[in-house]
């Protein structure tokens, strides 16, 4: 098949053509990381996560491999899903950890790895007045209540102002928009906002007695959250060891110290 075609400004690549170049760069950057390491005794894996993996997954995940015996030199980036999926096609991440939909799976060399499914929760502070109540909090209710959301566009947000557009109200605005669920959920323990984040960053934070669950109307529907990586680089014993670790954690329920 053709990979370049010609036409009156010019070349371009062709699909195929457009598939080996993204082939080539991932290899080209493979083989950079590969020269990188030639100088160091234990080479860096390089991870992206999503935030809450760092709080959830990733912690015992790394204490597990110490216990193992496990000699690993991590790197590790936080971004959103998109740019995690898009560094490690171009072999500038070794594998990633991140939220995904089944529709967002497209047609590639990597390879999706469930680990666990993420819900979504309303916390407020210890002392708000909707945690006491017995009953569930209608939509009306969350609906005049001052929040602070991540912003528009993002998958929590977008999750948020669906519940409330399928049951045909407008969704609240926020006083605060903060893309960080750490700080969202410091800013609801010290206040009367309400915030929504995932079911184990609030979990982990109830531990701590920050903040605590409202009982709600809402039913989010749970995400994927998934281990990615191209499938040669799961053969390479640190990926692989990591993955396990990983796999391990998330069976594990959320601990506090």
């Amino acid at each position: 098949p053709e990979l370049v075609e010609r036409g009156a400004r010019g070349g371009h690549l062709t699909a195929r053509g457009q598939a080996v170049m993204a082939r080539l760069k991932l290899a080209l950057a493979n083989v950079d990381a590969a020269i990188d390491a030639t100088g160091e005794s234990v080479p860096p894996l390089r991870l992206g996560v999503l935030p809450v993996v760092s709080m959830r997954l990733l912690g015992p995940a790394v204490a597990r491999l110490r216990q193992e015996g496990q000699s690993m030199r991590l790197e590790v980036r936080e971004s959103t899903v998109s740019m995690l999926l898009k560094e490690v096609r171009e072999g500038r991440l070794d594998c990633a950890i991140c939220r995904i939909e089944s529709d967002q799976r497209t047609l590639d060399d990597l390879q999706y790895i469930p680990l666990m499914k993420e819900g979504l929760a309303i916390a407020a502070a210890c002392d708000h007045p909707l945690v006491r109540l017995r009953r569930a909090v209608t939509l009306t209710q969350l609906a005049d209540q001052a929040w602070v959301l991540a912003p528009d566009g993002s998958s929590t947000r977008q999750a948020f102002d669906r519940a409330f557009a399928e049951a045909g109200q407008m969704p609240p605005r926020p006083e605060i928009e903060s893309m960080s669920f750490h700080t969202n959920l410091q800013l609801i323990a010290h206040t009367h906002l309400l915030t929504v984040a995932p079911e184990s960053a609030t979990q982990m934070a109830a531990l701590q007695g920050l903040v605590r669950a409202v009982r709600t109307d809402i039913v989010f529907a749970p995400t994927q959250l998934v281990f990615v990586s191209s499938h040669a680089a799961l053969n390479m014993p640190g990926i692989a060891a990591l993955y396990r670790a990983l796999a391990w954690a998330a069976k594990r329920p959320p601990a506090v110290r």
